[in-house]
């Protein structure tokens, strides 16, 4: 019809004719289909192992497993390992407190060191030349 808008490509609209909607509390896992009650937690049983590097764990508002990725993990399934920066909050930089603190101190010891150095050194010169 003129006038009508497309419809979308979303999940919902891409069912064939015919086909059945999946119950809300069904899980499917590669080619097998397990029922679970709204408050069993399918992490226990067909998601078990299914983060990568993170633990699983059940929404119950969304009725859908998900993933909480440990440190350096992002992803669906937490298998996307982050690169580290050194401006970043990484493990790997500079960017630590204790760290900046100690380079920092080291710094002005250094400086205070030079500094007691160069007057020794004007001194010197001064009472050579008298």
């Amino acid at each position: 019809q003129p006038g009508r808008k497309p419809e979308s490509h979303s999940r919902r609209t891409r069912r064939k004719h015919g086909s059945k909607k999946r119950p809300r509390n069904q899980v499917t896992v590669g080619h097998q289909s397990r029922t679970h009650s709204p408050t069993s937690n399918p992490c226990f049983s067909s998601h078990k192992d299914y983060c990568i590097h993170g633990h699983c764990t059940y929404l119950q508002d969304l009725e859908e497993p998900v993933c909480v990725c440990m440190k350096g993990y992002d992803g669906v399934r937490c298998g996307v390992h982050l690169l580290q920066t050194g401006s970043g909050s990484g493990s790997g930089g500079l960017d630590k407190p204790s760290s900046m603190d100690s380079l920092h101190m080291t710094l002005i010891i250094m400086a205070v060191i030079l500094s007691v150095i160069s007057c020794f050194a004007i001194l010197l010169m001064i009472c050579v030349q008298y």
